[in-house]
């Protein structure tokens, strides 16, 4: 037992902090994620600003109304900037920009810019500027007297603005207070006494809970007074933008610190944790481990105890406790060897998924294989993403029938976590394209349509996956002659294209995004529709616009997209015969560096090709020889068709007869060793096909084999163990559960015993002030009128009349109310001998309840012309009691001055409502009121003797108890609705029918 504990405490120091630091780490990217959510919303509205600003440059008033727009659009905002160059616009001089500062109840808008201030040469400015791309600008001091007042600490969101011929023109600046960030982001502390630091490019504090180390400190500042490699390592990695965990002494406390990069600032959050916190839970359970290690060496220790110094066996119960101690230990053994070989699965799914991605970035084909194949066996990898790896290297190795099977049992899997939910998307993206790409239309549609519908049922859209899976099947759908359907989904797929860029900033999500949108602006093109493919010319260039402004956008990936959009766009317009601004693209594109490689020659060879120039595409079509050789590219039907016969075109429409001749002969050939190369290939799939189907079936069938025994050998062990342990169980723990059970019904019984005792004293209090309050006014009026002294008026002596009948009747509706409590328990139905109106029931409660002369409220009253008209067989008196009682309830918590303490009034004017209204079965009345309300828990309770929700109102608590008995011993119901938060709402129902039973009637 010693040792298992001991072991125990071991092991549990590890998982203890491996999960604390798993907390912290969820925490922090909780906070990016938000962060970036606040940083998304900002770019986006600044985003939508700008086109309107370039397209209305031609009226330079108009941007003052544009910077008010953008911060009466986001509230996050401070200011707005809509800044220009030097005398961009003449008649405005060498000054203009345009400033908006959110005061908090208004926007003030002013022209900044002079010799004093020349905006042009701050840092926001420049910037962007020089850099000609979006950028979020550290954190500056804004102190500004002159003009709007502005004294404030700052970031601002940056973007340059361009003329029709991209020349930057201006900037636009959106400026964020920089306490609203902080205030944000400290917020967050998951643990006690953890906090977060966000950094700046420079290691610039720019939120810290130390205010003293703001912008003019930097978190390699220490280091410069002393050696503290540990902080030097966590400053470098935090401002290069990298994520990871360092454990140092910070301030002085020994702590971690979870880093990684904050939105799209270009700075870096941290999250620091003191490791007394990160290890608090494993403190508390050292404690526990060490008495437990203490018992178990005093019960190691108690038979030799006995057997040399007691003289005695140990007794029953203490073998008991031991073996119940053995028992516990075993038990927490086992739960941390579990928890230790989980840390080993996710060490090696971790070590796992680096290899398959380095193995994936190196080109391994042959080597992402046998990972996958490795990696499953060891369960180190899931099914889902071994199959998805599988099927890749085979797609890469052209082996695409396995590929296409491997993404086949992907789709048909079920998905377990968010990484399956991941992969499941990559796998049925790729099969739809891999089909499509074979022409199998319908195959595709059959992948897509389930795929896309599960993904949306997981609320996994916010992926190019997804967008591309919507791709694939627009495409399909146009190919087939379903045009709008076509439209629809092309639109659906640049929504999620767009949804998952601006969800996520990673790089590969533009570069999908393009690449999908290419596949739709070609898939027009083949099919003929011109127009609407130049409609996706421009979105192809806004994605690209978007690329191109990317912190990691490659030049070399714009380059090739740019000739490839501006090929596109040459190709289309020439189709529609617009030649000249089809030559002007097409010159646009041969002043990229793409379009003087060879693959960029090829490309160039579709317009060439569309607007007849054929000397010049067959020019272009000689450096294709090279370049097939140059990627060791195998003559497949489908390059043939795409390189060769076009070849052989351009050459013949040019009337080089040698080279059509050398080129026709080529296609022969290597049409000949294709047919024979794709049987060989389809022979070689289909033989290892075979060979894995045998395999896959006598895998199946050991380990069906396995399972069997494994499940016989086990549930024969189970069947011994609950069979022992409920005999144990049965005859030792028998008599301790009847005593549980009898103690647990004597805890009920006393607890309600003294409820209900509380409940009577509190009620027998309230009734002795509900009858001392009128019978002092009758004693005190009954000494004034009886002395002889006294002389009384005719006016006072009235007032003291209307008091002894107020009173004298409080006392009497008291005791009514007593004697309708002592009935209200019983079960005998109410005789109901009277044939009344609804709209009498309604007059007479009133006028009972003096709810309508009540001086605190507006009483109004609303019967519906149905209920006006209708007569119910009921008892009278004791319908009109129940709403009486309920009136009088509404009237009595709308009015203040009925509270012990009068300071709670707020002036608002008090309202009460009396709907009545039928319905097929019951007629209803519905009472409302605007006072203090009952919580919705409340509902019932509030209709249990005595009970009082407000202690300050007057009142026995016994008024809805009565009203409720009295409306169920009449057939109907009462009960308060719950939903209704603007007071309170009391629904009384009466049946409209008469009764017809024969059940015992009480008269009343």
């Amino acid at each position: 037992m010693t040792i298992g504990f001991g072991m125990a405490l071991y092991h549990s120091q590890a998982y203890v902090l491996e999960k604390a630091k798993a907390t912290a780490v969820q925490s922090l990217k909780s906070i990016v994620s938000d962060s970036f959510m606040m940083v998304n919303k900002i770019e986006s509205t600044a985003n939508k600003m700008v086109p309107k600003i370039e397209h209305q440059l031609d009226t330079p008033d108009v941007m003052f109304s544009l910077s008010r727009e953008v911060l009466e659009e986001n509230k996050l905002l401070k200011g707005c900037s809509v800044s220009f160059e030097p005398y961009f616009f003449k008649e405005k001089g060498k000054y203009f920009s345009c400033y908006s500062y959110n005061n908090g109840d208004s926007i003030a808008t002013e022209q900044e810019g002079d010799d004093g201030y020349q905006y042009f040469r701050m840092d926001w400015y420049q910037i962007p500027r020089l850099l000609d791309k979006k950028y979020w600008i550290e954190p500056y001091a804004e102190f500004n007297e002159d003009g709007i007042i502005v004294k404030e600490v700052m970031t601002s969101f940056c973007q340059p603005l361009h003329d029709k011929d991209g020349n930057v023109i201006g900037v636009l600046s959106t400026d964020l207070p920089l306490k609203w960030l902080s205030d944000f982001i400290l917020s967050h502390h998951p643990f006690p006494k953890s906090y977060c630091m966000l950094l700046g490019r420079g290691g610039t504090y720019i939120v810290h809970p130390d205010s003293t180390k703001l912008l003019y400190e930097t978190i390699l500042t220490p280091t410069l007074d002393g050696d503290f490699p540990e902080l030097k390592t966590l400053g470098r990695a935090m401002i290069a933008g990298e994520t990871g965990t360092v454990s140092l002494a910070l301030d002085g406390v020994n702590s971690h610190v979870f880093y990684m990069p904050f939105a799209r600032t270009g700075w870096s959050l941290a999250l620091v944790c003191p490791d007394e916190v990160l290890l608090h839970d494993y403190y508390i359970l050292s404690w526990i481990l060490i008495v437990l290690i203490v018992v178990a060496i005093i019960m190691m220790l108690a038979p030799i105890w006995t057997r040399f110094v007691v003289k005695a066996d140990m007794s029953p119960s203490s073998q008991k406790a031991s073996l119940l101690l053995t028992l516990f230990m075993l038990g927490t053994t086992l739960f941390f060897t579990a928890c230790e070989q989980r840390q080993q699965v996710a060490h090696q799914e971790i070590e796992a998924d680096s290899l398959m991605n380095a193995a994936y970035k190196m080109h391994d084909y042959d080597r992402l294989l046998s990972l996958a194949d490795l990696h499953e066996s060891t369960h180190a990898l899931s099914p889902m993403k071994a199959h998805y790896w599988r099927g890749y290297a085979y797609s890469r190795l052209r082996k695409m029938r396995l590929a296409e099977r491997e993404w086949k049992k992907a789709v048909d899997l079920d998905i377990n976590d968010d990484d399956d939910l991941k992969y499941y998307s990559k796998s049925a993206n790729r099969l739809a394209g891999l089909l499509y790409m074979k022409f199998d239309y319908e195959g595709t549609i059959r992948i897509a349509v389930p795929a896309m519908k599960l993904l949306q049922k997981k609320e996994f859209t916010m992926s190019t996956d997804y967008a591309n899976l919507q791709t694939f099947l627009g495409c399909c759908q146009l190919r087939l002659g379903h045009k709008e359907d076509a439209a629809n989904s092309f639109a659906l797929a640049w929504q999620h294209f767009l949804q998952a860029t601006e969800s996520s900033d990673d790089i590969a999500n533009y570069t999908s995004a393009i690449i999908g949108i290419v596949t739709i602006t070609d898939t027009y093109i083949q099919t003929g529709h011109d127009h609407e493919a130049k409609d996706w010319t421009d979105r192809f260039d806004s994605m690209l616009l978007r690329y191109r402004q990317h912190p990691q956008a490659d030049d070399n990936f714009i380059d090739k997209q740019w000739a490839r959009l501006n090929f596109y766009r040459a190709c289309i317009l020439e189709r529609l015969n617009e030649r000249v601004e089809a030559q002007k693209a097409y010159q646009v594109a041969l002043t990229t560096k793409y379009a003087k490689t060879s693959d960029g020659q090829i490309e160039a060879t579709s317009y060439l090709m569309e607007a007849g120039r054929w000397n010049e595409a067959a020019d272009k079509f000689t450096v294709l020889e090279r370049q097939l050789q140059r990627y060791d590219m195998q003559m497949t039907l489908d390059n043939i068709r795409t390189f060769l016969i076009p070849k052989f075109m351009a050459n013949a429409s040019a009337l080089r007869t040698d080279t059509a001749l050398v080129t026709g002969k080529w296609i022969c050939h290597a049409l000949d060793s294709a047919i024979v190369k794709e049987r060989q290939n389809n022979a070689l799939e289909l033989a290892t096909l075979y060979d894995m189907q045998q395999k896959e079936t006598e895998i199946i069938e050991q380990q069906a084999s396995l399972s069997q025994q494994r499940f016989l050998s086990t549930a024969i062990i189970l069947v011994l163990v609950i069979f022992g342990f409920g005999l144990f169980i049965y005859f030792r723990h028998q008599s301790s559960k009847r005593l549980k059970k009898a103690y647990h019904h004597l805890e009920m019984a006393n607890a309600r015993a003294e409820e209900s005792s509380r409940m009577k004293s509190d009620f027998i209090q309230q009734i002795s002030h509900e009858i001392r309050t009128p019978l002092n006014v009758l004693s005190g009026f009954t000494q004034i009128i009886t002395s002889p002294d006294m002389e009384i008026d005719e006016e006072m002596q009235e007032d003291i009349n209307r008091q002894i009948i107020e009173n004298t009747n409080r006392i009497t509706g008291l005791v009514n109310k007593m004697l309708e409590l002592s009935d209200a328990n019983s079960q005998k139905v109410i005789k109901r001998q009277d044939d009344v109106s609804a709209e009498l029931i309604a007059t007479d409660a009133i006028d009972a309840s003096g709810i309508a002369t009540a001086q605190h409220l507006q009483f109004d009253l609303q019967i519906t012309e149905e209920a006006f008209n209708t007569t119910i067989h009921t008892n009278r008196r004791a319908a009109t009691r129940a709403l009486s009682l309920l009136l009088d309830n509404a009237r009595k918590f709308t009015d203040p001055s009925e509270a012990h303490y009068h300071d709670n009034h707020d002036g608002e004017q008090k309202k009460a409502t009396l709907r009545v209204y039928t319905d097929a079965e019951y007629l209803r009345f519905c009472i409302e009121d605007n006072g203090i309300g009952v919580p919705s828990d409340e509902a019932e309770r509030i209709f249990n003797e005595f009970v009082q929700l407000d202690e300050y109102y007057n009142g026995t608590g016994i008024g809805l108890t009565v009203a409720r008995s009295q409306a169920r011993r009449l057939g109907g119901d009462i009960w308060l609705d719950p939903t209704y938060s603007g007071g309170a709402r009391f629904i009384y129902i009466l049946p409209l029918a008469k009764e017809d039973t024969d059940t015992e009637v009480e008269t009343i």
